[in-house]
């Protein structure tokens, strides 16, 4: 289908491979028009943005936005990231507003929020934060593997949550 296009997403934690600038590039020119890009969940800074500056036209997103200022700065369309869902406030101000001059500090309070969630585990964190901002206990259930967080980081969790400006971001934004 000539509609098709294809994000290839390189996350070598949970696969054991790492995809090279020179194999997405192959898969670019194997499957012109269809693999249009990646998002990559490395980590690797240098990886991201060398594909970004070896590969024009291939989008490449960081897959966490602690790399949001980065990607953009050096021609990239954005991150994709599990804890959007509760830091989208911050993320689009930053996109709005990535050339201005508080953009650095912008980046480094995304970050600081991104590192503070990555103390517990992302799916029920988030889930968390969603059920306290909305008021819906339903925001709670898991399908295993997957397990609730203890009551203690749950209550630990949104604490942090409310002091980052994450809840009402929440509430405003549903």
């Amino acid at each position: 289908d000539p509609r098709l296009r294809v994000l290839v997403y390189d996350f070598p934690q949970m696969t054991g491979l790492t995809l090279s600038t020179a194999f997405l590039a192959r898969l670019q020119n194997a499957f012109k028009g269809i693999v249009v890009g990646v998002k990559n969940s490395s980590g690797d800074w240098p990886a991201m943005e060398a594909a970004t500056k070896e590969m024009p036209g291939f989008q490449v997103f960081a897959g966490s936005e602690r790399f949001l200022l980065p990607t953009l700065r050096a021609g990239g369309p954005g991150c994709i990231s599990a804890t959007a869902n509760v830091t989208v406030r911050a993320l689009a101000a930053l996109m709005q507003h990535w050339r201005d001059p508080g953009a650095d500090a912008r980046q480094e309070e995304i970050t600081r929020t991104r590192l503070m969630l990555q103390q517990y585990p992302a799916v029920p964190a988030l889930k968390e934060i969603m059920a306290h901002a909305t008021g819906r206990a339903e925001w709670c259930r898991l399908r295993p593997p997957l397990v609730n967080l203890a009551q203690d980081d749950v209550q630990r969790l949104i604490a942090q949550a409310e002091r980052a400006g994450l809840v009402e971001a929440v509430r405003t934004a549903v």
